[in-house]
């Protein structure tokens, strides 16, 4: 957000039509009004969703609005805290969904154990997790992971932000989709802002961003995923010495691993 082809007057005709539309309903909580918008700047009404959205944090990143607490506290009080004229939007942001689904098998669904997780600690980067090493991705749930959210003050720092951001994120044990998003936000056709609903169905665009995602050989690590590999490593041979020392102590003497008071 925003769209990079559809001018400020369309886009202050969208948030009238919303309003009307949310008005009309005596709507009185947290929505989302969707459109599509052809290439000529005509819009053509889809539906109201009357709930968060799974693309709520974008919204919040440019307006500065906490939309969770916004939503709670609407409920609360029955009132909003501003009016729609003190909303002010600044910026670009772009949000990434990470799967477990494997984009060369259709997209399908992955299951597994996570083994090693490296988020990245990045400048004008929002994380939407709950990951942590050792859990069980299941087939019981949803196979969305995180969700990446970036801002930068125009679309091509935004974009970059994200490229940045995917390259440094590892998860290890299960099969996600973070490559294939890498390839897809760099591509000539999103970097253009020439991209569209079907983009993906197009075939000879799907067989590029797949061969290009199969061209690394995941059997060659890189240096970084090497050192997370080791650090992964010596850390659980560090704390299984500590244990067995600890266990072989026990044995001997319980006062060494006490704290005097």
């Amino acid at each position: 957000t925003p769209c990079n082809f559809v001018s400020q007057k369309t886009l202050n005709k969208l948030y009238s039509t919303a309003l009307k539309a949310v008005n009309a309903i005596s709507y009185e909580n947290i929505g989302t009004v969707e459109f599509i918008v052809t290439p000529d700047e005509n819009f053509y009404f889809l539906e109201i969703n009357t709930r968060l959205q799974v693309e709520h944090a974008i919204t919040e990143i440019t307006t500065g609005i906490d939309l969770v607490y916004l939503q709670l506290h609407i409920a609360t009080h029955n009132k909003l805290p501003f009016t729609q004229k003190e909303i002010v939007k600044t910026g670009h942001a772009i949000e990434c969904r990470i799967y477990s689904e494997n984009p060369s098998n259709n997209f399908s669904p992955c299951t597994g154990k996570i083994n090693i997780l490296q988020l990245p600690l990045e400048p004008f980067t929002r994380i939407d997790h709950d990951l942590e090493k050792e859990k069980e991705i299941s087939p019981f749930f949803d196979p969305m992971l995180a969700k990446i959210i970036t801002f930068g003050r125009n679309r091509s720092t935004t974009i970059k932000h994200m490229s940045h951001s995917l390259k440094n994120l590892h998860i290890h044990g299960i099969t996600t989709n973070i490559d294939f998003l890498s390839k897809l936000i760099t591509s000539d056709e999103f970097e253009s802002g020439k991209f569209h609903t079907q983009l993906l169905n197009n075939k000879k665009t799907l067989n590029k961003l797949l061969s290009q995602n199969n061209n690394s050989d995941i059997t060659e690590l890189s240096k970084e995923e090497i050192s997370i590999i080791a650090a992964t490593l010596l850390t659980k041979i560090t704390t299984s010495s500590s244990q067995k020392l600890t266990r072989n102590e026990s044995k001997t003497s319980r006062w060494r691993t006490q704290q005097w008071k």
